[in-house]
């Protein structure tokens, strides 16, 4: 019997409304509530579930393998720069 990997990708969303002076200081101030857990998302704010095989395995040591490529969005030469 062969084994897979699953992976699961559940999305949750809430969207708050701000009074800052600029729209960069109202990210930074859901980010840092978000940081010290002052806002935790849960099941209430589920939005969506992809559930699919995964196009990577791991290896022994736990590091990411992947079948095809793992990070499409960087060219060669930025991968090699880390």
């Amino acid at each position: 019997m062969s084994e897979f990997l699953v992976e699961i990708t559940e999305t949750l969303s809430r969207t708050y409304t701000v009074k800052a002076e600029s729209k960069e200081k109202a990210l930074e101030i859901i980010r840092n509530a978000v940081n010290k857990s002052e806002i935790i998302l849960d099941a209430d704010d589920f939005v969506s579930r992809n559930i699919e095989i995964a196009d990577y395995d791991v290896n022994a040591d736990g590091m990411m393998i992947c079948e095809t490529e793992c990070y499409p969005e960087y060219s060669e030469e930025e991968r090699k720069k880390g």
